[in-house]
């Protein structure tokens, strides 16, 4: 299975996000589509048979007294899929770390919503060197609290924080060789071969050229999701 996952962030009325979905309806791709829209559309019409949906997040506890926070069983009951975890805009604007991560990603597999666990390291990191470092500690400080069989349904999602919404995209052999060593890593640590998704300033002019890259599973989209011609492009353009 090959995954696009659009995160929408904190964008659009919805008036354009039922407009975007209007314009996917006729969508035809080989790909597993995710859309991951502000959580206050979640509840809105989708299109189920065309598309999968997600969250851009979970609450870290269960149903009860947590004001403003939305459960993994509130995203399973609306028809939630997919939820991403980790992504490095909570990390640095909210301070969220694995204290946080572990109990989303053990709420959210108890929902059976598969997590999407995104890495990535900053520019400073990949100067340094130290990016290989940096994946592995984050990878390990979720694992480590995982039973192989959950392990096994979580994807990853690399997105280099330089990257994200910068246009600058790493090289296919810089990608290959990360998401190389990520592989590598969760099969010599873990025993498993991880499903892994590239992020960071992905759009209609290269995405061609990362399709080559055969070992990825799909990408994580940003800002590029939000428009209706440059997302089918996108989902329609051929391998």
């Amino acid at each position: 299975m090959k995954y696009y996952v659009c995160n929408h962030k904190a964008n659009l009325s919805k008036e354009e996000y039922q407009d975007l979905l209007r314009s996917l309806k006729d969508l035809m791709s080989e790909y597993e589509v995710i859309i991951c829209p502000s959580s206050c559309y979640l509840g809105m019409d989708f299109p189920f048979h065309k598309m999968s949906l997600g969250s851009q997040d979970v609450s870290k506890s269960e149903n009860g007294p947590h004001t403003g926070e939305v459960t993994a069983s509130q995203l399973k009951s609306l028809g939630v899929g997919y939820t991403l975890v980790g992504h490095s805009e909570r990390r640095l604007e909210l301070k969220e770390t694995s204290f946080e991560f572990i109990p989303k990603i053990n709420c959210l597999l108890k929902n059976d919503i598969t997590p999407i666990f995104c890495i990535g390291e900053s520019e400073n990191v990949q100067k340094k060197e130290k990016t290989r470092d940096i994946l592995r500690q984050q990878i390990t400080q979720v694992y480590d609290s995982l039973e192989k069989e959950d392990r096994e349904k979580i994807i990853i999602a690399y997105e280099p924080i330089w990257a994200i919404g910068t246009k600058v995209v790493p090289s296919n052999l810089e990608i290959c060789n990360v998401v190389e060593d990520i592989l590598k890593f969760v099969k010599d640590k873990y025993g498993i071969k991880p499903v892994v998704l590239y992020g960071g300033s992905v759009n209609e002019e290269n995405i061609s050229e990362l399709k080559k890259i055969t070992m990825l599973d799909g990408f994580l989209l940003g800002s590029v999701s939000l428009n209706k011609d440059s997302l089918t492009k996108i989902l329609t353009k051929d391998e």
